[in-house]
């Protein structure tokens, strides 16, 4: 990227900088060199130790095409992110975290599990019968909640789902799905 992040005024002034999504924003061989400061970053996918993927399952159907370059793409993270020696890393999830620690780019540094949290008080814990009849799924069926942006994307999981509910009695269950666009799906569920 274009962008030097390092020489904002508020990135030289800063006494810790914490990193959360970075792609196409963060130029990892001028920030390294240049920064001092304690850096934290949260992980909310797996591009800070990989190439120039997000997932796994990228590198794998495009390994033919552009293996040549997320390998490239690995060594220059490797040797820019190596040259801060006071680099933290937080993982939402034990999953994350593991993939990380076993990475080589940044499995050297200390990993931390935070996951995401809710605040109570802002999003109050409900009656189950109560949020059953706001939705309109108050009719004694079990519900399945199915939450994330981009059902259609496979990694998300969703045609396991409706492939599973398809092989059971369908009748029995109503589906929540949130998040993205409304996706069609082939099933007598609610």
């Amino acid at each position: 990227t274009s962008y030097r992040l390092e020489q904002l005024p508020v990135v030289k002034n800063a006494d810790i900088i914490h990193l959360h999504w970075v792609a196409e924003f963060l130029n990892y061989p001028t920030f390294f060199k240049n920064t001092k400061q304690p850096v934290v970053w949260t992980l909310h996918d797996m591009n800070p130790f990989m190439g120039i993927f997000h997932y796994e399952e990228d590198v794998i159907s495009n390994k033919k095409d552009f293996g040549r370059w997320d390998r490239e793409a690995i060594k220059i993270k490797k040797k820019a992110i190596h040259k801060n020696k006071n680099l933290h890393i937080v993982c939402l999830s034990e999953w994350m975290k593991a993939k990380s620690e076993s990475s080589e780019i940044l499995g050297r540094y200390p990993h931390y599990l935070i996951p995401n949290g809710l605040n109570f008080t802002k999003y109050p814990v409900l009656d189950k019968s109560i949020s059953k009849k706001r939705t309109g799924v108050d009719n004694d069926l079990k519900t399945i909640l199915f939450v994330a942006f981009g059902a259609e994307i496979r990694r998300k999981g969703f045609d396991l789902l409706i492939d599973a509910i398809n092989k059971s009695d369908q009748t029995k269950y109503n589906l929540i799905s949130v998040g993205g666009d409304k996706t069609e799906i082939n099933s007598k569920i609610n």
